[in-house]
């Protein structure tokens, strides 16, 4: 019984350790602009094959919302003066060295 929470322990250890292993490959060798192996290609393809095989339905992914705010926001902002306007009121920023001073 020990041995068998034992090999199940390290069969689990070693499996995200060759995770990890196999992501800094790939991460190597888009930094080198290798192509992915044919074996990563294919298992993307059958991604979802496999999860129909077990009788589960592949989730479509929603699309996100945020980033169309943003960008929406960014390109209104690009619209927008660069500076606003200062008013006669207003007093002079003490850091900006152009600023007219008060006597």
């Amino acid at each position: 019984m020990f041995a068998r929470k034992w090999l199940a322990r390290d069969n689990e250890r070693l499996r995200r350790e060759v995770g990890r292993c196999q992501t800094l490959v790939r991460a190597a060798q888009r930094s080198l602009g290798l192509p992915p192996s044919s074996r990563a290609e294919e298992g993307r393809r059958l991604k979802g094959k496999r999860n129909k095989k077990a009788g589960a339905r592949k989730v479509k992914r929603r699309r996100m919302v945020r980033g169309a705010k943003v960008v929406a926001t960014l390109r209104q902002s690009e619209n927008a003066p660069a500076d606003p306007p200062t008013g006669a009121g207003q007093e002079a920023s003490p850091w900006d060295p152009d600023a007219p001073r008060k006597g």
